[in-house]
């Protein structure tokens, strides 16, 4: 607290003795980001939020940023890279709390390899970087979530030249 203001403020949500929730405030007192430790399928295997005994390290590795409404605007994912350094390797963004588009690190090289478009909650697009390059390569479009174009060989402008459809030859 800054006099009235919160400032930030940490939380042990389940009563572990560990920190697994964080919040930041701006100059007006309003959320600036909220932090929490993902939960995990395997709690015995270690990740971004575990210590080699599998248990919490009760560090942050996902982050909401809200939008100036309070509303979700988007949420970045982050892992363990091989330096032992938090990367974000998901980045959500959203509209009126519906999620719009994705960014994708797959392979932990701090570069974009695959993004997402979203469409009132379904999946549109979903176009890779087979070149890791951080362009995309190919490009997947969906319609009422069924596959129904490959898109590929982008030209030097980013337009795909080479374009299938699938189940029609």
């Amino acid at each position: 607290m800054n006099g009235p203001r919160p400032v930030s403020s940490e939380l042990d949500t389940n009563e572990d003795g560990v920190i697994d929730r964080w919040e930041e405030h701006d100059d007006k007192g309003l959320l600036a980001r909220a932090g929490w430790i993902r939960e995990r399928p395997n709690p015995t295997q270690p990740d971004s939020a575990a210590s080699s005994s599998g248990g919490p390290t009760g560090v942050a590795d996902t982050w909401l940023y809200p939008s100036a409404d309070g509303k979700t605007h988007r949420i970045d994912f982050l892992d363990v890279d091989n330096a032992a350094e938090f990367i974000v390797t998901r980045r959500e963004f959203y509209e009126s709390e519906i999620l719009v588009r994705v960014e994708e690190d797959k392979d932990g090289d701090g570069v974009v390899g695959q993004w997402e478009t979203w469409e009132n909650g379904v999946l549109r697009t979903v176009a890779f970087d087979d070149g890791n390059d951080g362009k995309p390569d190919r490009r997947f479009t969906h319609t009422n979530g069924a596959l129904t174009l490959i898109e590929s060989e982008p030209n030097a402008g980013g337009t795909y030249t080479r374009r299938v459809v699938p189940g029609v030859r």
